[in-house]
């Protein structure tokens, strides 16, 4: 079901919706333009000798073919047609005269109003219309169909009354940012799957693997930038003097630790620094989740507590060991989600598309 916006070429800027779908003719569209408080459909209607011309992707639409469907037609697929009036053909030798033409065309005219007439009576009893109802709005923006530019409302579930439509552009974000892992693919209220049409891409978005070597080169690059910062500036010595420990001093522990001593160069060193910038930003992540999460609980620093107590317990500079393990842990957590949100966010708009139930 579609509405076909009607611009009058003689009012630029004026624009009006007109209920019609893909069984409607052309003559029955000729008629619901001609209803329209447009110049252009009045012009038409009282002035003799002019007549509409409705035109389509920059060209006319037939004039002696009414009987032909838009769906036929392919004007559903860009639903916007322009109205303008031209000189009516000219009368033949044996045409009636001015009275008499007259006279047809106030018969025309009726004809072309009950034709209105009888379209209006047939589109509010179809149940699937959204454009049929003046009540039916967007579940989710409560706006009315091509409000704002949300465009038309489809009807993707078996949800009535007022959860029935839904633009779907809304319907999309909803899908792209519920926690739900079913939003995407069915309705939250009634349970139906919805219909999709899938793309090409829509296999390399919902890929797994591609979302760990995504995030996998995210931290690699952020690990990258680190150390060519820090390097340069010889930071490695002052991170070792924080944590309290360096790999060079482990020749004095055991094999192993000679071992690794031994091999340890410059390069180790930078390759060290790197995984700083995603431990800080793992653990800066984690602390804002966890004052979000407790802001509004009754113990809501009882975290900063653990904090404390963690720093008591273990020292300063164990405590940071273990800080900035865990932060380079929840930064591999954060990467990925961060990449599986963008995926779903692109999957909604490239990946699948959505359409009405059937």
């Amino acid at each position: 079901m579609a509405g076909v916006a009607v611009v009058d070429a003689s009012a630029p800027g004026t624009k009006m919706y007109v209920d019609a779908d893909s069984d409607t003719t052309l003559g029955e569209l000729r008629a619901l333009c001609c209803s329209l408080p447009l110049p252009s459909a009045q012009t038409a209607l009282s002035t003799q000798g002019r007549r509409l011309v409705l035109c389509h992707a920059g060209a006319l639409l037939p004039q002696d073919d009414d009987d032909v469907t838009l769906h036929a037609l392919g004007l559903l697929d860009v639903p916007v047609v322009v109205i303008l009036t031209q000189p009516a053909a000219p009368a033949a030798p044996h045409e009636p005269p001015a009275a008499a033409a007259a006279e047809k065309e106030a018969e025309e005219r009726a004809e072309a109003e009950e034709t209105v007439g009888e379209a209006e009576e047939r589109r509010p009893a179809r149940e699937d219309s959204p454009a049929a109802s003046a009540e039916a709005v967007c579940r989710i923006c409560f706006g009315a169909p091509f409000e704002n530019g949300a465009g038309r409302l489809i009807s993707p579930c078996r949800c009535t009354g007022s959860m029935r439509y839904v633009h779907i552009a809304c319907l999309n974000e909803w899908r792209s940012s519920s926690a739900n892992p079913r939003s995407l693919y069915a309705c939250d209220q009634c349970g139906y799957a919805y219909n999709m049409q899938r793309t090409v891409y829509a296999a390399w978005l919902e890929d797994k693997r591609l979302h760990r070597a995504a995030a996998v080169l995210i931290l690699a690059l952020g690990s990258l930038a680190c150390a060519l910062v820090l390097g340069p500036l010889g930071a490695s010595e002052h991170l070792y003097r924080m944590l309290g420990c360096s790999p060079r001093d482990l020749r004095y522990t055991n094999r192993l630790g000679r071992m690794l001593s031994s091999i340890w160069c410059w390069q180790l060193d930078w390759l060290l620094l790197g995984l700083v910038g995603p431990g800080l930003v793992g653990l800066a992540v984690a602390l804002q989740e966890a004052y979000h999460t407790n802001r509004h609980m009754r113990h809501e620093y009882a975290w900063v507590v653990g904090l404390v107590a963690l720093f008591a317990q273990t020292g300063a500079r164990v405590s940071l060991r273990l800080l900035m393990a865990g932060g380079l842990c929840y930064s591999v957590k954060v990467a990925l989600a961060s990449v599986e949100a963008k995926a779903k966010i692109e999957l909604t708009k490239w990946g699948t598309m959505i359409l009405n139930a059937t």
